[in-house]
């Protein structure tokens, strides 16, 4: 089943033209459409009038998508200079596409699958790349894990335009039906690929903001050993040779990633922004780190990914389990300003004041609020920076419709078992206070106005070897500073070729005397296909716990300090320990590149 809906006015002009859709090869009259309020129908086709918006819904059926948009014939002759006074327009243009203009913004959708392969700002030329095939260039885009996924989901993409709105919304639902089989997500996004000759400008913060290697500069340069990433040998601005490209240095946390996008070179450039208005459609929570604007003019707002976590967090459907899901909607927001041919961040400036805030902080007495929760049942998670561990309500929340759940006080208490004895590092889920090297010479590190985050180099995980060539890391509490000695990321080490083993990192502390019991506790702030095996005094003894992680975060190949949390509280009996000099021994339990942990933080404590 294949549906358009539309919600709000059709501003028409005198001659106008009410001929029947077409959806499915059923011929429906105009005038008996369904409206809006009775929902998706089997036979759902909505048209209803409002006064300031056009919704037009696409999907539905195994594929998504409109199935035929045929005798929508709603204006012709539009005149650009008045449109936008008059409201919003839906028009068929050709039996393949469908447009929706505001006199401002104009899109243009292919028919069937209402892919968006046209994006113009106040009548100037399609800001998307015309170079590429028409489904590409704008698309809600899916990874699916399945048999034969195509018969295993519903998708409805919808597009929003209000009267006088600087852009345009979207969003999609995806439903599962109980009587289709298993399938899985791996990654959901919605992308647009921008004209490369127009864009080369992007900003994604207001310390991450540059002019960008180009599609060209890729291709002529040298591939890395990480797969994404690119050397610059012979780019078109002498100024990036030697800079390393890669689209993760340009992710960020979710609770970050509120607005980013680009700006164009010409005479009279045009930003083009993703807004994203709230969070509660993305997995992973707000830590959650992802791609954003990046190379070679691409645009995107991902909600579900495996980056920097691994495959724990697709989401995974049983046959016979029920599931639906409203992703955004997402703001795609155009601004224009003469002055950004000197200064694009002039646009960047304007479009961050349409952001918002969105995830929850306590104020200075605890206090908190979490608006705008859809009705169900929940668990409440907390953490609080600097102290180890996290909170997880003991009970359930029932949120109900239309009402306000007060869940109290909320007592967290930290792990701990007894007095501190020595610590390294800041529970706060990362790694990055830990030594983060300079990268080899042979990569140009890109200067931005002001500092940036050092982890977002290529190549800082090779540094290991080079500063240790021969032994691996001593760490001796009393004389050793974290800051400068604790290697950020637990790497392999290579032998020769693609041959590599595991490493042993040694913690180095004195007891005055030996008691009954103690406690390491343990926190990796990610891990990549490894696990730690952690031993007291004894290297070639079986180890008294090993860190089973199953963590495929590849962070440090993607310039992150943090991928999946892990704690653990390891019993640690007097009788592994000595008076005097000890050692804990941490060992990487594979021997494969990319293989790697990084510590948040760890603490012995004392018998209780």
């Amino acid at each position: 089943m294949r549906r358009i809906r539309t919600t709000g006015t059709l501003i028409v002009p005198e001659q106008q033209h009410r001929l029947p859709f077409v959806v499915g090869g059923n011929r429906i009259p105009f005038n008996e459409l369904q409206a809006v309020g009775d929902g998706f129908g089997a036979e759902g086709i909505g048209v209803s009038h409002g006064s300031d918006s056009v919704e037009l819904v696409v999907g539905g059926g195994a594929s998504g998508g409109v199935l035929c948009v045929a005798g929508i014939n709603i204006s012709d002759n539009i005149d650009d200079g008045s449109l936008s006074s008059r409201g919003v327009q839906l028009i068929q243009l050709d039996d393949h596409h469908v447009s929706m203009n505001n006199g401002i913004v104009s899109i243009t959708l292919t028919v069937p699958n209402g892919d968006i392969s046209e994006v113009t700002y106040k009548g100037g030329n399609n800001l998307l790349d015309a170079n590429i095939k028409e489904e590409d260039r704008g698309r809600w885009n899916m990874v699916w894990n399945g048999l034969d996924p195509g018969k295993e989901r519903k998708i409805f993409d919808g597009y929003v335009m209000l009267r006088e709105s600087s852009g345009f919304y979207s969003y999609a639902i995806f439903e599962h039906p109980k009587e289709r089989p298993a399938f899985g997500v791996q990654v959901g996004r919605l992308v647009f690929k921008l004209s490369g000759d127009k864009f080369n400008y992007m900003a994604r913060s207001d310390t991450i903001q540059r002019y960008m290697p180009n599609g060209k500069d890729r291709s002529t340069g040298q591939p890395l050993d990480v797969k994404e990433a690119v050397l610059l040998t012979n780019p078109t601005n002498p100024l990036f040779k030697g800079e390393v490209d890669d689209k993760y240095f340009y992710a960020c946390h979710n609770k970050d990633s509120q607005v980013h996008g680009w700006v164009s070179n010409e005479n009279r450039p045009v930003g083009i922004w993703m807004i994203t208005p709230s969070n509660e459609f993305r997995a992973g929570g707000p830590l959650k780190q992802d791609l954003t604007s990046h190379v070679e003019a691409t645009l995107l707002s991902v909600f579900n990914s495996r980056h920097y976590v691994g495959d724990d967090i697709d989401l995974k459907f049983d046959k016979n389990e029920y599931w639906k899901k409203v992703i955004g909607p997402l703001y795609i927001h155009l601004n224009s300003e003469a002055s950004a041919k000197t200064n694009p961040s002039v646009l960047w400036n304007e479009a961050k004041q349409t952001g918002y805030q969105f995830w929850t902080e306590t104020d200075a007495s605890g206090k908190f609020t979490i608006k705008n929760v859809v009705a169900g049942t929940y668990t409440l998670f907390a953490w609080v920076n600097g102290t180890l561990g996290d909170y997880a309500s003991p009970s359930q929340i029932i949120v109900t419709s239309g009402s306000s759940s007060d869940v109290g006080n909320v007592v967290f208490e930290p792990p701990r078992k007894g007095a501190t004895l020595w610590e390294i590092g800041v529970p706060d889920r990362t790694a990055r206070e830990f030594f983060i090297p300079n990268p080899r010479p042979e990569y140009k590190i890109h200067k931005y106005g002001t500092h940036i985050e050092k982890i977002k180099q290529y190549g800082l995980w090779k540094r290991y070897q080079d500063i240790y060539p021969n032994d691996d890391l001593v760490f001796t509490i009393g004389s050793s500073d974290y800051k400068k000695d604790w290697f950020y990321a637990h790497v392999t080490r290579q032998v020769q070729g693609s041959e590599y083993k595991p490493t042993t990192w040694r913690i180095q502390f004195k007891l005055e005397q030996v008691k009954a019991n103690y406690t390491l506790q343990l926190a990796l702030a990610s891990a990549n296909h490894a696990d730690i095996e952690v031993r007291f005094n004894d290297p070639k003894s079986v180890p008294h716990f090993t860190a089973v992680t199953k963590g495929k975060d590849n962070a440090v190949a993607r310039y992150g300090d943090h991928g999946i949390y892990h704690i653990y509280s390891i019993d640690v009996g007097g009788r592994l320990l000595l008076r005097g000099q000890n050692t804990v021994y941490l060992t990487i339990t594979t021997n494969r590149e990319y293989t790697e942990v990084t510590y948040d933080y760890i603490r012995l404590e004392g018998s209780p």
